[in-house]
């Protein structure tokens, strides 16, 4: 426990609760004052970049993708390689890794920038990236590889009938997959 002055209703020799930058040290009343201001502030509901719906619905396509990419180099008894590593698992105990980051609509449902990649190599290893471009620019072709790095850097926006049409897609592709 930390005694000193409070920086805001300056009583003497108070119990610290909080030392912040901007206005020096807190006791304990000035600081919970301060925190139920704070929680009416950040109660009040911010506009979404982009509706829920449309987050719902990119929530709903990644699922699917992933389920796709992780069933669509499966051999019949349902397991796959690691592209990074080599390991091969279940399609279930896999990821859905990609190449280049995720962050970018213009190539997070690529399918030549996503691949099944082992937990390991995925969350652990960041990817392994140097390993994942070599196998696209392998799988791919260099002309593939050089189309994913423009198009990481390209902004893309999805439409609503896009994102259903992909789901439908895919979601049909993987009706035909999942039998494994």
């Amino acid at each position: 426990m930390r005694i000193g002055d409070c920086g805001q209703c300056e009583s003497r020799q108070v119990k610290i609760a909080k030392s912040l930058p901007s206005s020096g040290l807190w006791c304990y009343k000035c600081n919970t004052e301060r925190l139920k201001t704070a929680k009416i502030k950040t109660s009040v509901p911010r506009p979404l970049r982009t509706s829920s719906a449309l987050q719902a619905l990119v929530k709903q396509l990644d699922k699917i993708f992933s389920i796709y990419t992780r069933t669509r180099d499966a051999n019949e008894h349902g397991f796959t390689a690691c592209v990074t590593c080599g390991i091969e698992s279940h399609w279930v105990d896999m990821d859905c890794g990609h190449c280049f980051s995720r962050g970018n609509f213009a190539i997070r449902w690529d399918e030549r920038n996503v691949h099944a990649q082992c937990r390991t190599c995925n969350r652990m290893e960041d990817g392994c990236f140097e390993d994942f471009e070599a196998h696209v620019k392998r799988a791919h072709g260099l002309s593939a590889h050089a189309e994913l790095l423009s198009l990481k850097s390209s902004v893309r926006k999805l439409e609503r009938q896009e994102l259903e049409s992909m789901i439908d897609k895919y979601r049909n592709l993987n009706q035909q997959n999942i039998s494994i």
